[in-house]
């Protein structure tokens, strides 16, 4: 229940009301490839308010969204009012949701109107606290107490499950599944379908059923450009099937799976986020793609929650994915995989301090996760590490700068609010020796980060001189190196925010000399 649920309830309630009352209404799913078409087909347009729903499953508006809300803004121009439906992270940023229609008025305009119309925006929860305390007290009456309070923990525990009315319904299944626990979306579509498996177990095998069900759900996502829609005929699906090896009948998969059929004999699952929950399932084990394809918001955060599940949990292999799959991923609350000290501290033997957190003279030993999730802020790229919470400005300074500059830089970047956050500070060696990789050239960080870093400054200093600490990413001549030629700040933002990318990394360290040595950071 949401968006189309919404569209379908309020044209029925509209036919409910007197008829001087009544608006008249006309509903285009834009999930459908001949959208176009059946928005010209309807007559008596100026009479007409028109519902276009799910936007952000129209495969036009998934390549560019810009242009496509332009084309059906110009379909629509002769209705009498227009409403869209859409998912509220479909677009990368607020500042990217159009405000204006391109639709020119021709009446006269009243004095301050704008000379085009205006998109009104609108945000939509199916339901409020108390009504999902009202759902959970009429589903166990008070006998069943302890049911009834093991309801209220599970939805305080996951906050999703009362702005997803369909999940909501499943909390007997939750309750009653024995799991220990639930920390993660994708942990209740789980157990969401194994119950449904079990209950068709009788006409199905789930061990054919689950993994064909997966497949289907790939090729509607991989193959809706070329379809026009994530739904498949009848007939196509029964191609498909016999490509199988073990023989599935057309019937079962039909009437005992999670399709729905539309109102042209179509096949659809019952709920996207079901498709997008089982794509990513795959996904995740090594599916080889098609094409290369944008995940969805909702596809980042079930890929997000198995990636941070198979570090912390230690319950899963680790997803296979790639940066841009979780590029600019809804922000999310995990707890860290590790905890790495922030508090700047004076040195007082850098060899113990380097075995201390792992690094070994001899080579490579740093072991520390990262989740790392690259995103743009107020035009600024940043990354996320939803394993550490910490979060990485990815670009130097254009020149390098001595350490009292680059301290003046990051105050700087605070008064500007750069990326929208103001706690922006240097890194501690910890921190730092964290994150640095074996790349042979530089620093051999991330190929997030900009690769001209090869040096950084740290927030830590040596005990005996109050010399600043840089971080090199070669190391001629060991600690004893006095020449320091270019060293290169990186800086972080403590706001705590989460992400996922698996890397081993090391690189040499040394004193930085004086503070008067210069300094490019990122």
């Amino acid at each position: 229940m949401g968006k189309s649920s919404f569209v379908i309830n309020y044209y029925a309630h509209n036919l409910k009301l007197q008829k001087r009352k009544r608006h008249r209404l006309a509903v285009v799913p834009l999930g459908i490839p001949n959208a176009l078409e059946a928005i010209a087909r309807i007559d008596n347009k100026k009479e007409t308010v028109i519902f276009l729903d799910a936007f952000d499953e129209d495969t036009e508006a998934i390549k560019d969204h810009a242009r496509r809300l332009h084309e059906l803004m110009r379909a629509c121009s002769g209705y009498r009012r227009v409403l869209i439906t859409c998912r509220t992270q479909f677009f990368p940023s607020d500042e990217e949701i159009p405000q204006q229609t391109g639709i020119a008025r021709v009446a006269p305009r009243l004095p301050g109107e704008p000379a085009v119309y205006e998109f009104w925006k609108l945000y939509l929860s199916p339901l409020n606290d108390t009504q999902v305390d009202k759902f959970i007290r009429q589903r166990y009456p008070i006998w069943r107490w302890r049911k009834r309070n093991q309801a209220r923990a599970l939805v305080r525990k996951i906050p999703f499950l009362s702005v997803r009315p369909m999940l909501l319904a499943y909390t007997p299944d939750l309750i009653e599944s024995r799991t220990a626990h639930f920390k993660y979306a994708f942990q209740v579509y789980e157990v969401m379908i194994r119950k449904w498996l079990e209950r068709e177990s009788g006409w199905i095998d789930p061990e054919v059923l689950l993994p064909f069900s997966e497949k289907l759900a790939v090729n509607l996502f991989t193959e809706r450009s070329r379809r026009g829609a994530e739904r498949i005929s009848r007939a196509e699906l029964a191609s498909i099937l016999k490509e199988e090896t073990v023989r599935i009948d057309d019937w079962k998969i039909t009437g005992r799976s999670l399709l729905n059929r539309d109102a042209l004999g179509n096949l659809k699952f019952a709920h996207r986020s079901i498709l997008e929950y089982l794509v990513v399932k795959r996904f995740a084990i090594g599916e080889p793609r098609r094409q290369r394809v944008e995940l969805t918001d909702n596809m980042k955060t079930f890929l997000l929650e198995m990636i941070h599940s198979a570090y912390r949990e230690k319950d899963r292999p680790v997803p296979v994915y790639q940066h841009s799959d979780l590029s600019n991923a809804p922000h999310m609350r995990m707890e860290p995989i590790y905890v790495l000290r922030s508090v700047p501290k004076p040195i007082k033997d850098i060899d113990q301090e380097f075995n201390r957190m792992g690094y070994l003279t001899s080579g490579i030993n740093f072991l520390h996760e990262h989740i790392y999730v690259p995103e743009e802020r107020n035009k600024a790229i940043i990354v996320t590490d939803y394993a550490s919470r910490l979060q990485w400005q990815t670009k130097g300074s254009k020149h390098p700068l001595v350490l009292p500059s680059a301290q003046q830089y990051v105050c700087r970047m605070n008064d500007s609010l750069y990326a929208g956050y103001s706690k922006w500070r240097l890194p501690t060696l910890s921190e730092l020796l964290s994150m640095v990789g074996n790349g042979g050239l530089g620093l051999g960080l991330d190929p997030l980060f900009d690769p001209r870093v090869d040096a950084i400054w740290t927030s830590d200093f040596t005990a005996d001189t109050d010399d600043a600490i840089a971080v090199f990413g070669k190391r001629p001549g060991g600690y004893g190196y006095e020449e320091v030629k270019v060293v290169l700040s990186v800086i972080i933002n403590k706001t705590p925010l989460n992400i996922c990318a698996i890397k081993q990394g090391s690189s040499g360290a040394v004193r930085a000399g004086s503070q008067e040595s210069r300094a490019r950071y990122a």
